[in-house]
Order: C-alpha cells, then sequence, then structure tokens
C-alpha cells in the first residue's frame, strides 16, 4: 500500500514540477467543474448502475481465485460499461 500512495506522490510531484516549469498557473488546471464531469459523475453513474459494492467486487475479482462464472461476468459489464463512460 505504501508503494502505492508513493508512486502516487511521486506522480503528482512530477505534474506539479512540470507545470511549474512550463510557465504555466497551476490554478488553471484546478478547474473544480471539469473534475467533477470527468471523476465524480461517471463514477456516481456506475455505482447507480451496479451499486458500490458489486464495483469493489469487480476489481477485486481478478485477484480472488474463489470467485464464480456469474461475479466474473457481472465484473465483465462493468469494465465495459466503464469503458464506455470514458469513450476508451
Amino acid at each position: 500500500m505504501i508503494r502505492y500512495l508513493l508512486s502516487l506522490l511521486v506522480f503528482l510531484a512530477g505534474i506539479f514540477l512540470t507545470l511549474i516549469t512550463s510557465g504555466g498557473m497551476v490554478v488553471f488546471y484546478g478547474n473544480i467543474l471539469s473534475f467533477l464531469t470527468v471523476g465524480i459523475f461517471p463514477i456516481l453513474f456506475l455505482g447507480i448502475l451496479f451499486g458500490f459494492k458489486e464495483i469493489g467486487l469487480s476489481f477485486s475479482a481478478a485477484l480472488r481465485k474463489d470467485i464464480e462464472k456469474d461475479k466474473l461476468m457481472k465484473a465483465l459489464d462493468f469494465f465495459k460499461s466503464m469503458a464506455k463512460q470514458y469513450g476508451l
């Protein structure tokens, strides 16, 4: 867990350093409306469709060996819907 948090911190520091060295102002990149539109609303929409417990099970399905086929199919449906939400 610490490894993931450290890598996230290094990633965010790299983005911040890139913004500072390129002469851009960090305030312009902190647009809350675009963060809500791109980050929060799709997750909430998928939470309404699948439920947040199912979302957690979908992400942990790849790591569990005792998962049933119907749960794997639900996880596949979730990831297909998530890909459509984000336009992938």
